[in-house]
């Protein structure tokens, strides 16, 4: 069998065995001019001769990296042009955007180019978007991700597809490439900074990959087969991770929730595929997430703490008592509230609440949304303020007074609900804490002649 068609056949295998361009489909090539992006490239030209089933485009982003890139974009540009491809081209300072981002010049180029090809895609209707990896690069993405510390699950790498993005050459070597684009006589470009050491993969490349085929000549092949059984049994736990958090999720107001009783009572294993996935399905993504971080959370649920929280990149995961808590960010903090009451008659308070204030000669019974006291026990005006830390309040039948803080505890009020409760107040004295408790003082009784109630709204009864 020649290179050219043992080349092709692996891509028909690939394209078959893993559905990856439907009949009639627009795929939009990602062509940077170098060897793999135009032999695949010529590949895919090739197969739709043949089977006629999709029609393809051709995209190009200069990264401005380097002085020849311009150079490069009109090389795609001419190539598309003989070979009657569309073609688009578009140039992103990459430098500029890592320095804005705060990200490296890798990251930075990958989200553009990601983002870049997205937008073609949309605009020309193009439902796939190929791109050259190859078993070689599978087998750098093993190897790059186990230097990083990653998860089991990341040993899977490179997916034949996510989302709109295909990868149809990952079951083909970089000399089997080689071979086809000499055998075709196929034009390109060469990158230069493919060849600099000071970026991780390149280091990958022509320093660790050389040194471990000394011990194994296969062991290009031995990482793509690993990356394939990893994928293959990643399928499986998903499923496992699937059920569990149909079970015991909560979606609600941006949050992803979780029952710290049920997810800590799983095997360790599924535990943590459990967290990496509430993990993704917040940010979007896994991008900056690293095993140490799914096992800083997975601390969260075994700590005997019950409020914790973890800044995490791009994501903040809290336990507040029995429910572990997902968000992208950190819940905005309480704006510091306070009001003066100077008699009866109706007062807003923060989201949404009202409070009304009554004096009456009758007492109609107290509830968690209203209280009583002896009018003429109580000194005006009162003050309606945000909870602060050391408030204390006197408790029916106790003596002394109770810190508020200890109250939160019993009742298992998360930490953001403490940080919005509101006391009301009369000369220093804390009379209730709305909708929690009242004070053990100025208490309704048979001497009583005047009673002043006070209910708040939108709290259940």
């Amino acid at each position: 069998m020649n290179n050219k068609s043992e080349m092709e056949k692996l891509l028909a295998l690939s394209l078959r065995d893993h559905s990856l361009i439907p009949d009639g489909c627009h795929v939009l090539v990602a062509v940077s001019g170098g060897v793999d992006s135009v032999s695949l490239l010529f590949a895919l030209i090739s197969l739709s001769k043949q089977f006629s089933r999709f029609r393809i485009s051709v995209a190009h982003l200069d990264h401005g990296l380097r002085a020849t890139s311009a150079q490069d974009a009109n090389f795609v540009r001419r190539l598309c042009g003989d070979w009657r491809l569309a073609c688009h081209v578009d140039r992103v300072d990459v430098e500029s955007l890592a320095c804005r981002s705060g990200c490296g010049v890798e990251e930075a180029g990958r989200n553009a180019r990601r983002a870049f090809l997205q937008r073609i895609a949309s605009e020309q209707g193009c439902e796939r978007i190929a791109l050259a990896h190859h078993m070689d690069d599978q087998a750098e993405t093993v190897l790059l991700r186990m230097t990083r510390g990653s998860a089991v699950s990341g040993l899977a790498a490179m997916a034949w597809q996510q989302g709109e993005f295909i990868r149809p050459l990952l079951n083909v070597s970089r000399s089997l490439i080689d071979d086809y684009l000499q055998h075709n006589k196929l034009p390109f470009v060469e990158d230069s900074s493919n060849a600099e050491v000071k970026y991780s993969r390149n280091r990958i490349r022509h320093e660790v990959v050389p040194a471990l085929r000394k011990i194994n000549p296969q062991v290009s092949l031995q990482l793509y087969r690993l990356a394939q059984r990893v994928s293959l049994e990643e399928s499986f736990w998903q499923q496992q991770v699937s059920a569990v958090l149909d079970d015991c999720v909560v979606c609600r107001g941006g949050e992803l929730r979780l029952s710290c009783a049920e997810v800590g009572s799983l095997h360790q294993a599924l535990r943590l595929r459990v967290v990496r996935e509430c993990l993704k399905r917040v940010r979007g993504d896994l991008r900056g997430i690293e095993s140490i971080h799914i096992e800083l959370v997975d601390g969260l649920l075994t700590s005997a703490r019950p409020q914790l929280q973890l800044d995490l990149p791009n994501a903040w995961v809290a336990r507040r008592y029995e429910a572990l808590v997902f968000r992208v960010e950190a819940p905005e903090a309480a704006t510091p509230f306070q009001l003066s009451i100077s008699g009866p008659g109706t007062y807003r308070l923060p989201n949404g609440y009202t409070l009304a204030v009554a004096i009456s000669e009758i007492a109609i019974g107290e509830s968690r949304s209203r209280v009583e006291f002896d009018a003429d026990r109580v000194v005006f005006p009162l003050q309606v303020r945000t909870f602060r830390a050391g408030d204390k309040i006197s408790c029916v039948g106790m003596a002394g007074r109770k810190k508020i803080n200890d109250i939160f505890a019993e009742k298992c009020l998360e930490q953001e609900d403490r940080a919005r409760s509101l006391v009301l107040e009369s000369v220093n004295v804390v009379l209730w804490l709305l909708g929690v408790r009242r004070c053990g003082e100025c208490c309704v009784d048979d001497k009583t002649a005047r009673v002043l109630t006070l209910s708040i709204s939108t709290i259940d009864t």
